[in-house]
Parts: C-alpha cells; structure tokens; sequence
C-alpha cells in the first residue's frame, strides 16, 4: 500500500524530530530470504538523565517517508537484495531525505 502525501509529510515530520544531524540509527536483521530479501528493523537509542536507554522505533515511518515496503507481520522492512550493506543504503537515503546529505546520520547493527 502506498502511503498518501500526508502520510509521507507526517512520517518526514516524526522522523525529522526523531533523527537530528548526526544521529545514529541502529539497525537490526531480522532474517534474510533464501533469495536475498532482508527484514531489517531501524531504532534511535536515547539517553536520559538517570542513566536509563529507551528505544525508538522507526521502522514504519521509515518505511512510509521512503517509499519502502513493510512487513505488517514482522513489523519491519522488506529490503529487496542490493549490491551492498541494505541498511546502510535506507540510512543513507533517509540522510539524503531528511537533511540532503547521505553521511548526516550514522548506522550501527545490533
């Protein structure tokens, strides 16, 4: 299902507050089809001041301000085989989306 253009401007809007210049998205593979397709789920780690780390889903407003497909049923991304490190390539298009330059936010695995 495409995501309609308020959809899109929200979930840019959500992931905007969620993901300031240098950032860093966590990525997480959730399995990999035999051919090639990975589940990938996106978080932000913050810090607050009692010392405790919550995590921020970002997945599905990624996947909507992207043009991405979602896995409703796994709650993640459906990353099609690509030539190199998938969830580098989303970051890397998120960054280019959210604040036009590709290395404006950081990726990490779990």
């Amino acid at each position: 299902m495409k995501a309609t253009k308020a959809e899109k401007a929200e979930s840019l809007q959500t992931l905007r507050a969620s993901c300031p210049v240098g950032e860093t998205i966590w990525a997480c593979y959730r399995g990999t089809t035999r051919n090639g397709t990975s589940y990938i789920d996106f978080y932000v780690l913050k810090g607050s001041a009692d010392g405790s780390v919550s995590k921020h889903w970002l997945s599905y407003h990624m996947a909507r301000a992207l043009g991405l497909r979602f896995d409703e049923r796994r709650d993640c991304i459906l990353a099609p085989f690509m030539n190199m490190d998938q969830a580098f390539e989303i970051v890397a298009r998120l960054a280019r989306t959210l604040h036009g330059d590709y290395k404006s936010l950081r990726k990490e695995n779990f």
